[in-house]
């Protein structure tokens, strides 16, 4: 299989994918991706991952890097999972997604992480969209 074989199978996915440098600043992101987010890929190629779309935790508060389970693959590059993250759109918007990073090795270390992302059941969503509020409920109150 050619490299432009790869390209063309990765474009045409329905899951989101990109993938970032251990710095952080995303390297690729595919059609899909830039669908879910409302990005064209030279509006996030160069940026990084964490301030461009994962700034926010799911009550809105801001989210340190430190704190973020999918930049813990830069950490210890192992594979992280999850279903429980909010992705913030160009226009604002949000929505929660479900993910799968996966350090890409190279010689032997990290050099990359790829990602593939998926838009969360409804279901779900409602699920954590009631967790946020109760956790948003409960600050209140103990303020």
């Amino acid at each position: 299989m050619c490299s432009s074989d790869l390209q063309s199978m990765q474009d045409s996915m329905a899951v989101g994918l990109r993938v970032w440098d251990l710095q952080g600043f995303i390297r690729y992101v595919n059609p899909a991706f830039c669908n879910m987010v409302g990005y064209k890929p030279e509006e996030l190629i160069g940026k990084t991952h964490h301030e461009t779309l994962h700034h926010s935790r799911l009550n809105g508060k801001p989210y340190s890097e430190d704190e973020c389970p999918i930049s813990a693959t830069f950490n210890d590059a192992k594979v992280h999972k999850g279903d429980d993250q909010m992705f913030w759109r160009k226009d604002g918007t949000s929505f929660l997604a479900e993910y799968t990073c996966v350090p890409i090795i190279e010689d032997g270390n990290a050099r990359r992480i790829i990602a593939a992302v998926f838009q969360a059941p409804q279901a779900f969503k409602q699920n954590c969209w009631y967790a946020a509020s109760r956790d948003c409920a409960y600050n209140t109150a103990h303020e």
